[in-house]
């Protein structure tokens, strides 16, 4: 099979973590078949190259166009977006077409209020108005195309903030690589706390696990915890402000990769993740699959994947948080039964090998197993 993969960005060198998520599926997809995968990435450059193997063109909507002309049997889709629907509508409604709904491209602005003080609020309100009512014309107008949702809240709020209802669709959350996130035994580590999370946005709640971490910092025995926080990005220096001094919080600033991540799993035992919005929360479950004890938001589609006091643990403000911390991290049997829990939960339910499995038979016409 001939598939072209559209997205709006995707790897290249210099800048290799655009949509690093696409590029392995693709990587994977190709070590279950021998299909020829081509990526054109929609933006206002042109260039041509081969990253890792997979040949990606950068082009106008002209160009897509014409790139549509060719035989392809199937397109794949991450990030509609609303310059790619009328190229799509006008040229590939006779192709099988797969899309991926991950957020941003389907989620109304009222659902972003958390960053209304962005100097660009205004700019995202008039460009996600745009989007929202393009994705509802391609919706009702669009032939052989199926849906795929990483959750079940996902798809049920695409379709009450775009108006319509997806009939074609599939559930299938993110794959997470549980060689690479493997389960470690965290006795001991009970009271290792790690972050890892951007700053650049109020969605991740980073003020919230700080505040949390601050409420826990009045406590008698606080310095028996030992604390990791992860990231960048402008909130950062504010957020951390609070415990910055105190000589078992350890930062790092900056991006990290894969491996690092899993080495900082290693070393400590629980994960505190809140959110204000998450699809799924690949980054909460990449600490489950480890086995780290996750402290997360009781809202949008955590609840899917942490089942309170079973699979990790849900709170509503920084004083729970801090509660839970307080009590978890003191009960060693509860903690244990939680963590082993925990990645049981993942390897069962987001195993990366059947994930790709289960979209490859998506994407190639079987019926999923």
């Amino acid at each position: 099979m001939n598939i072209l993969v559209i997205t709006q960005q995707y790897p290249k060198e210099g800048n290799i973590y655009m949509n690093g998520f696409v590029h392995t599926r693709i990587k994977a997809y190709q070590n279950y078949y021998s299909d020829t995968y081509k990526v054109f990435v929609l933006n206002n450059n042109f260039s041509e190259y081969i990253y890792d193997g997979v040949s990606v063109t950068e082009g106008n909507k002209s160009l897509l166009a014409e790139e549509l002309s060719k035989k392809y049997d199937r397109i794949i889709i991450h990030f509609l977006t609303e310059k790619m629907i009328p190229v799509i509508l006008k040229n590939a409604q006779h192709i099988e077409k797969y899309i991926w709904i991950h957020g941003y491209e389907a989620l109304s602005w009222k659902r972003r209020l958390f960053n209304l003080t962005h100097p660009d609020f205004l700019k995202y309100v008039i460009l996600n108005t745009i989007q929202l009512k393009q994705m509802k014309k391609f919706v009702k107008k669009q032939k052989n195309t199926t849906f795929i949702f990483v959750s079940e809240w996902m798809k049920k709020i695409a379709e009450k903030d775009i108006g319509v209802n997806f009939k074609d669709y599939k559930i299938i959350p993110n794959g997470i690589d549980n060689e690479t996130y493997s389960k470690q035994d965290k006795k001991g580590l009970e009271k290792n706390i790690l972050i890892i999370r951007p700053f650049n946005s109020r969605k991740y709640a980073t003020d919230i696990a700080l505040k949390a971490l601050e409420i826990l910092s009045k406590k008698k025995n606080f310095l028996e915890y030992k604390i990791t926080i992860v990231g960048e990005g402008k909130y950062f220096e504010k957020d951390t402000s609070s415990i910055k001094n105190f000589s078992n919080v350890h930062f790092i600033n900056r991006f990290l990769k894969s491996d690092e991540i899993a080495e900082l799993h290693r070393k400590n035992g629980i994960f505190l993740c809140p959110t204000r919005q998450d699809s799924q929360g690949v980054s909460m479950c990449e600490a489950m699959s480890s086995g780290l004890v996750v402290i997360s938001s009781n809202n949008t589609a955590i609840p899917e994947f942490v089942r309170d006091k079973k699979t990790g643990y849900l709170a509503d403000s920084p004083e729970e948080i801090a509660k839970i911390i307080e009590v978890v991290s003191r009960d060693n049997e509860k903690f244990a039964q939680v963590s082993n829990s925990a990645s049981k939960f993942i390897i069962d339910n987001c195993n990366l090998n059947d994930v790709i499995k289960k979209e490859v038979k998506l994407i190639k016409g079987a019926e999923l197993i």
